[in-house]
Order: C-alpha cells, then structure tokens, then sequence
C-alpha cells in the first residue's frame, strides 16, 4: 500500500437518447498510519454518439482553483508579515 495514490475513475453510462454519457472524475488519495484524505476532482464528461462522433469536454474544476488561490495568498501574506517584522525591528 503507497503513501500517495491517484487514481482515475469512470461513472456508469447514463442513456440520453442516441447517446451514452459518463463521468469522469480523478481521486488523490493520501494514507498515513493513523489516517488519511480522499480529494475527488471532476476531469471529464464524454459523450459517445450512436453516429461515431464522440466527444470529450473538460470540467474546469472552479473550486480547486478557488483552493489554490487562497493557499496562494496565505502564504504570500505571510511571507509579507515575516518581511514587514523583520523590517520594523531592523
């Protein structure tokens, strides 16, 4: 068993019609002796059509990105407090 694990993952097929449509989404896994965290991440919904012409849109996942950003400023403002001490006591 690792300590870190991606895997990617495919929903059953949803009937709509003429077309199949199913899910894909990516997991981070990440396991410790004591614990462990599951992150599931949309990728990708694809569409089979019965005429041949799949089709694979990508899910832009706006909450991830919201995550990194504010990781990104939390570091940026404490690198910024760190400056603005070391400043005020020079």
């Amino acid at each position: 068993m690792s300590l870190f694990q991606i895997e990617t993952q495919w929903s059953k097929p949803i009937a709509s019609g003429d077309r199949q449509i199913i899910v894909q989404s990516r997991a981070w896994k990440i396991r410790l002796p004591f614990g462990g965290m599951v992150w599931n991440c949309p990728v990708a919904v694809v569409v089979l059509a019965a005429d041949g012409r799949d089709q694979t849109l990508p899910v832009r996942d706006v909450t991830r990105l919201a995550h990194v950003l504010i990781v990104a400023l939390g570091i940026a403002a404490a690198i910024l407090i760190g400056l603005a001490k070391q400043r005020a006591t020079d």
